[in-house]
């Protein structure tokens, strides 16, 4: 059954501002830059690898993925140079499993693509 998966561009993390300038930072906290760049919803399509195609990469360095409720994809994360080549890492069986919602670091010649994961 098919499902959607989010998945939000970003310019980058920022630090929580700190109240006091007495406070440690050493242990700060850092949260997605907003207001976002782009977003797409993308719908699965089984075991066929669904790729992103984004309107536009200028300035992305993170994307958000958020998977359905009760979902789960296996995906892969490319530079684009390596698209179409032995080198290039295709969506399958044996990528990374992700259920709910994920952060990575992304670029604007890096490609991301899922397959669905239910019974892998």
């Amino acid at each position: 059954m098919a499902f959607n998966v989010r998945v939000h561009a970003y310019g980058g993390l920022k630090q929580i501002p700190r109240l006091h300038a007495t406070e440690f930072a050493a242990d700060s906290v850092n949260i997605l830059a907003e207001p976002y760049l782009w977003g797409q919803s993308i719908q699965s399509a089984l075991l066929v690898p669904v790729r992103i195609v984004p309107n536009s990469m200028a300035g992305v360095q993170v994307i958000r993925v958020e998977v359905a409720d009760n979902q789960a994809i296996r995906y892969e994360i490319n530079d684009s140079s390596k698209e179409g080549t032995p080198q290039e890492r295709v969506a399958g069986l044996t990528s990374p499993k992700l259920s709910g919602i994920d952060i990575f670091e992304f670029h604007p010649s890096w490609g991301f693509q899922f397959i669905d994961a239910s019974g892998t």
